[in-house]
């Protein structure tokens, strides 16, 4: 089998496990690691917010750069009714949308990934246009989980 480069794109919000996050980003760290076990190249592309993600969490099976991205998360902890809450986490998701566009534009001008894997509608968007301004060819792959 031919090793492959994979670009895993979190989303943006709750933590990697095994501390924190939930169904999705479990998804994203149990695949990320089976993919890497398998002996393929991973590079999982995360949110550096302390308080969103367990920065001590086992990542040692792939490479993980971290972008930096206005962080409301500290408005997640408030009591706030859910339509405001949701509000919020998904003006979370569009900034780390919008922080990914330059990175991904450059990883994929250096087309050293096979495949680039996303998780929402927010990097999915960012990737594609990512896509077009670089004028890659790389297969985004898109996982909808709602």
């Amino acid at each position: 089998m031919n090793k492959l480069k994979v670009c895993m794109v979190a989303t943006g919000t709750p933590g990697i496990p095994p501390r924190g996050g939930g169904g999705l980003e479990r998804v994203i760290y149990e695949l990320t690691k089976a993919l890497s076990k398998l002996g393929h190249d991973v590079t999982l592309i995360d949110t550096a917010s302390i308080e969103e993600r367990d920065l001590e969490a086992d990542l040692s099976f792939c490479k993980v750069i971290r972008v930096r991205h206005p962080n409301l998360v500290k408005l997640h902890s408030l009591p706030l009714r859910y339509l405001l809450h949701e509000l919020i986490r998904q003006i979370t998701l569009v900034f780390y949308a919008l922080a990914l566009i330059p990175l991904l534009s450059r990883l994929l001008i250096s087309n050293r990934y096979h495949v680039i894997h996303v998780h929402n509608r927010y990097t999915f968007l960012a990737t594609k246009l990512a896509q077009i301004l670089s004028g890659s060819r790389i297969p985004i792959i898109f996982t909808c989980h709602n």
